[in-house]
């Protein structure tokens, strides 16, 4: 959106303090309003439009994929290594044509794009986003899932389907005007051994280190005991 020049989920004025050295700025940036934050967003020669142009929309490293909002068929079709070209493309303004799987815009009534995708977020994810989950890891060699963009307003939180993948929700809201849980998600693999499982775990900011399994699936009473028609409310986490 910001290299559209849509600022409407940003305030009006944004702290750049972290990118003062990274572009060796004369002076240090306290605050920045939209018109240097425009020039600096702008596609093919703005500083942060080129920073992220190197930035992938999906990265996977071994049996671990990391995404923003979650993956959709149509990512997949499209290809993950087509799409970070593409999008890389775009930014660089090698191309005006913007890949059509960043416009947040439903597509036939649902959302498509991987980086506005909130299914995966849901305090119950459906059925039939865990089975189309299933079937994209197949195809990527892939165990688990990591995503952000929809809040867990009680922590970070996993989901494992039939097929024991895996999807980790790791927005735990946290920004300047709501603090959330202060907490990271923490995977494991012996390098020595890739073929081993990785130990996976929640730390918190006070110290404590939560077995993923502590973690995994932490709805599933609740979907047992609530109708598929009704709303659920997830209750708080002891740990």
């Amino acid at each position: 959106m910001n290299a559209d020049l849509d600022f409407s989920y940003a305030p009006d004025i944004y702290s750049f303090d972290s990118w003062h050295d990274k572009f060796n700025m004369a002076e240090k940036i306290q605050t920045v309003l939209k018109g240097k934050r425009a020039q600096l967003m702008q596609r093919g020669k703005g500083k942060l439009a080129m920073l992220m142009s190197t930035m992938p929309i999906v990265v996977q490293i071994g049996e671990n994929v990391f995404v923003h909002g979650g993956l959709t068929p149509e990512t997949i079709s499209h290809g993950i290594d087509e799409l970070n070209q593409d999008v890389a493309k775009w930014l660089r303004k090698d191309t005006d044509v913007k890949p059509w799987l960043l416009d947040p815009v439903p597509k036939g009534g649902r959302t498509v794009s991987p980086l506005w995708e909130r299914v995966y977020g849901m305090p119950i994810v459906p059925e039939t986003a865990l089975s189309n989950l299933d079937g994209m890891l197949d195809k990527l060699d892939a165990k688990r899932m990591v995503v952000g963009h929809t809040p867990q307003k009680y922590g970070i939180s996993g989901v494992e389907t039939d097929k024991e993948k895996e999807v980790w929700r790791i927005d735990t809201n946290l920004n300047d005007k709501i603090m959330g849980r202060v907490e990271c998600l923490e995977i494991l693999t012996d390098l020595d051994s890739p073929e081993a499982a990785s130990t996976v775990r929640v730390l918190s900011e006070d110290g404590r280190i939560i077995d993923a399994q502590k973690r995994k699936n932490m709805f599933e009473e609740l979907l047992r005991s609530q109708s598929k028609t009704e709303t659920a409310v997830p209750a708080p986490l002891r740990s």
